[in-house]
């Protein structure tokens, strides 16, 4: 777990290379960084419990998210965004 403890004190650590550091260079460049938010609407799910069943609306786990934006991203450009590393 050594590896997550870098983080961000002087630079990237080992296992991320950290999505600022792409920021700051593009300021740096003079070009314009804009950051948008998405909002995900709360979907209807069923939990299950000791006794049964309750419906509940609740929001999106962030890595599922995270991981069909990258998917919507490689089918429409035919690679992963210039921040995924690994997955390029």
């Amino acid at each position: 777990m050594n590896i997550y403890q870098g983080g961000m004190q002087g630079g990237p650590s080992i296992k991320t290379f950290g999505i600022q550091i792409l920021l700051k260079e593009e300021i740096e460049k003079g070009k314009k960084v804009e950051v948008y938010m998405m909002i995900c609407k709360k979907s209807k799910m069923f939990v299950e419990g000791l006794f049964g069943e309750d419906e509940v609306y609740i929001t999106p786990e962030v890595l599922d998210v995270e991981f069909k934006c990258k998917s919507d991203y490689k089918e429409k450009v035919g690679k992963y965004p210039p921040w995924n590393f690994q997955e390029n």
